[in-house]
């Protein structure tokens, strides 16, 4: 049976982050959060993908319901997707806050694009989203 990734993002992310993870998972897209609540125990998967602004920018309320549902042990990964200005928050604040929130893995895949191409943002997700799963 193949791997399954719920990612929890806008339509727009879900169709530019499906692509590098087609041939590894089947990546279930939720673009909103009654879609991904139910989408979650539908599922059962492997790893969960939450895009920063999910949620209107509370992408850690899915993230707590994640950790309390019977699915709370798979891996999350936090995806920065779309470049969002953190007024006075740092990413290494963001990320120190969604660890205790208990994300598994960071990704800032919107600079990483910005910085060194689009090509290399898919590859570095498509990397992630593999290392999360479990063998």
């Amino acid at each position: 049976m193949r791997r399954r990734a719920l990612l929890a993002a806008p339509a727009v992310v879900i169709r530019q982050l499906r692509a590098p993870v087609a041939n590894d998972v089947d990546l279930i897209g939720a673009a909103t959060w009654e879609d991904a609540v139910q989408r979650l125990s539908e599922a059962t998967p492997d790893v969960v993908i939450v895009c920063y602004i999910f949620d209107e920018m509370r992408p850690y309320r899915f993230v707590r319901h994640v950790r309390s549902t019977e699915y709370g042990s798979a891996p999350v990964l936090l995806v920065r997707a779309v470049s969002v200005p953190l007024g006075a928050t740092h990413e290494a604040d963001l990320r120190q806050s969604y660890t205790e929130l208990g994300v598994s893995a960071f990704l800032n895949f919107s600079d990483l694009a910005n910085e060194r191409g689009l090509d290399v943002a898919l590859q570095e997700f498509r990397r992630v989203v593999l290392s999360l799963l479990p063998e």
